[in-house]
Formats: C-alpha cells, structure tokens, sequence
C-alpha cells in the first residue's frame, strides 16, 4: 500500500508500516487504450503531471534523418547512399502513418498499437548494418523493407492475408 504523502509505505503481507525519506517516485504513464486502463484521480493527486505532445512530422523526420546521416559517415558510405539514408527515413516515416491508420488492433491483439518505439526500431536497426553487407541502393532499400515487415507486420499478426495486402504496394 502506498501513502507517500505522509512518507509511509505498508506492506500488504504484514501490515508493517516502513518509513520512507528522500525518495522520488516518479512515474510514466499514455492515454487510455490499446490495453491501458484510466488511472484513478485518487491516485494521480500523488504526482505533479507532465505531458507531451506527440513529434510532428517534420520534427520526426529531422531526428532520424540525422541519426541516420551520423550512422552512414561514420561508416564510410558515399553521398550516394546517404541520400537514400534519407529518403529511407521518409519511407519510414510514410509506412509507421500508413500502419497507424490502417494497421488497428484486433481482439486478439487489443494491446498494440503503434508508437515512436516502432519507428524507431526500423531506422535503428538500419543503422546497425555494417558498410560492407550492402552491395547497392537496392540491397540497402531491402533492408528497409525487411525491417519494417518485421516491425510493422511479423509481431503485430499472425499470418493474416489483409495485414500483408497492406505492404503488398511498397
């Protein structure tokens, strides 16, 4: 049980009462949905709330593409190749808005729904491919395309025939 306001906590086993000093709690939590429950207002009166707005477009695309530019001059890839970086970032970003629209969650997958994590994974996992596994421009789109089936499709469905008619286009 939890009274940090009086620097309490009680064991649920034993009732015993522990003190507590100079602790932070702190917490995170997202809106309602996806698998998420409301979060009583007894309990949020405990915290101070912080909220964020979730990145536009633009903002996305600037801190990816820069990850990505970063990640292919320390490899050594031509201008080339980092143009496409860049374009594969946009890609992303195109497929990540695509799968949140059309991609929803079904009753045996209520839980997920798509966030910044994902994104993120598809261009970070990019970034781990070393110079010499890329033979050309189109070995490296694979690797986009791969990874975002992986992401976007592999762990959000099991084998269901309209979830793979939506990458069907790329």
């Amino acid at each position: 049980m939890l009274n940090t306001d009086q620097g309490n906590w009680y064991d649920l086993k034993d009732t015993a009462k522990i003190t507590l000093q100079d602790i932070y709690l702190i917490c995170g939590m997202a809106p309602p949905g996806g698998g998420r429950n409301d979060v009583s207002p007894r309990f949020l009166r405990h915290f101070n709330m912080v909220s964020m707005t979730p990145f536009n477009d633009d903002t996305m695309s600037r801190i990816f593409t820069v990850l990505m530019t970063t990640y292919m001059r320390q490899q050594g890839f031509t201008t080339d190749f980092i143009a496409c970086g860049q374009s594969m970032v946009a890609g992303t970003l195109e497929i990540y808005k695509s799968a949140m629209q059309n991609l929803l969650p079904t009753p045996s997958k209520s839980h997920y729904v798509f966030n910044l994590r994902d994104f993120a994974r598809v261009v970070l996992g990019i970034c781990m491919i070393n110079k010499n596994q890329i033979e050309n421009k189109k070995t490296f789109y694979r690797y986009l395309l791969f990874g975002s089936v992986l992401q976007f499709i592999v762990l959000f469905v099991t084998l269901n025939l309209k979830y793979f008619k939506f990458f069907s286009h790329l």
